[in-house]
């Protein structure tokens, strides 16, 4: 029977398991890993208030810039309506001073919510792995015939891992551009809305490219995972049943097959880098995009007198601050498209029905249909049977009895 599968398999295209199928088409959110957001709820509160802590002191490190260089080409500088000289007292009060406790704020920050977004990560991966082999310790020689080794192998190493990172980096990543990119925004917005609003134009462009983009990515991603599924349970199946292969010279055939396996996984990871590094140049051109315009339309409004070398700075300060936020909507397109995948896999594994012993299904219907139902009832007070009347049918001895034989019982002599 080995030496039959092992021609088949070297005539034959090799396939790999079936795809497990299922899951919820949410970004990050899912029936198996909701509950861990309400689980560690509290790690995720305080490294949001750390992150926001640090969004709004990085904020302030534009405008010591633009101090500085007010200072340098006027000799003094305007604060809080009045004007102040730009000398030694005021670089080391107003200027150094304030940028180390803005240094010291954000190293405890960044350490806080790292410490605890990304412990939270971990712990989810843990949980889910547990849950997942225990889960799979129940399913039935049916569900492993169907999906082989390989598949599994990726479930509990590669899609664990994304799902890791979609849940504490897409976490961060989400908020940190919806807190940074928001306030960066407000502050230039303040400073001028024209330059403001033609600095968003490229950035609408870019958040529905990468939507796009993104849609292509998960295709791919699909295909990835189902290509290294692929090899890793041929590998398994050869490893095991090398023996064989030896004994009946197949070595030449099992390398052809390894080989194109090979192949389908090499042309599947290229072709999902392909896609990873054409977002990235998406996002560097329309960064660059809007790095001309601000330096064109702003350096014109220098030239009239609305703006000053300064306040240019300072502009160019907020805006670098949503760089980041704008790479990291890129980057939680290309995680979330990833981490659904790999949250629809292991959501597959998690909802496959358990077939061995007896099992409850969602309407508390028992496992196979014909097991035996029991109830049984615990009572603190003891089981009072009523007393029964003395007769001849239930006494032991009324096959030998005497007073049977001469025709009456016991009853009446008493």
């Amino acid at each position: 029977h080995r030496q039959r599968g092992l021609q088949h398999q070297a005539q034959q295209p090799v396939r790999g398991p079936r795809p497990l199928g299922g899951g919820t088409r949410a970004v990050i959110f899912g029936t198996h890993i909701n509950k861990y957001y309400v689980k560690y709820a509290g790690w995720l509160l305080l490294g949001l208030a750390a992150l926001v802590l640090v969004d709004y002191i990085q904020l302030i490190i534009p405008n010591l810039y633009q101090q500085v260089i007010n200072g340098v080409n006027l000799g003094w500088v305007e604060v809080d309506g009045q004007r102040l000289p730009f000398d030694l007292d005021f670089l080391l009060d107003r200027i150094c001073l304030p940028m180390v406790w803005i240094i010291i704020a954000m190293v405890v920050g960044r350490f806080l919510w790292r410490i605890c977004i990304f412990g939270a990560a971990i712990k989810v991966e843990t949980g889910l792995r547990n849950e997942m082999f225990d889960h799979a310790k129940d399913l039935s020689r049916q569900f492993y015939q169907e999906n082989k080794v390989g598949g599994l192998m990726s479930l509990f190493t590669n899609d664990l891992e994304t799902v890791q990172d979609c849940y504490g980096s897409g976490f961060l990543m989400f908020f940190d551009a919806l807190l940074l990119g928001g306030l960066s925004v407000i502050k230039m917005w303040g400073m001028d809305p024209v330059m403001t609003g033609l600095s968003m134009i490229p950035m609408a462009l870019l958040l529905a490219s990468s939507a796009v983009v993104g849609k292509y990515m998960m295709k791919k991603w699909d295909i990835r995972q189902e290509a290294f599924s692929q090899l890793s349970d041929f590998s398994q199946e050869s490893f095991s049943g090398i023996a064989v292969i030896k004994a009946f010279v197949k070595e030449a055939k099992e390398l052809l097959a390894f080989q194109r396996l090979n192949r389908e996984n090499e042309r599947a990871n290229v072709d999902f880098t392909r896609a990873s590094v054409l977002l990235r140049i998406l996002v560097t051109l329309f960064v660059e995009s809007v790095i001309c315009i601000i330096l064109g339309y702003g350096g014109w409004l220098v030239w009239r007198g609305d703006f000053n070398a300064g306040e240019l700075m300072e502009f160019i300060g907020y805006f670098t601050s949503i760089v980041w936020p704008i790479m990291a909507i890129s980057e939680l397109i290309d995680m979330t498209s990833r981490g659904r995948a790999s949250l629809k896999r292991i959501s597959a594994l998690l909802d496959a029905p358990r077939q061995l012993g007896l099992c409850a299904t969602g309407s508390s219907i028992l496992t196979p249909r014909k097991s035996v139902t029991a109830v049984i009832g615990v009572r603190e007070a003891g089981v009072e049977t009523p007393p029964q009347k003395r007769s001849c049918e239930s006494c032991s001895l009324r096959e030998s009895c005497a007073y049977r034989k001469a025709g009456s019982t016991c009853q009446v002599e008493k």
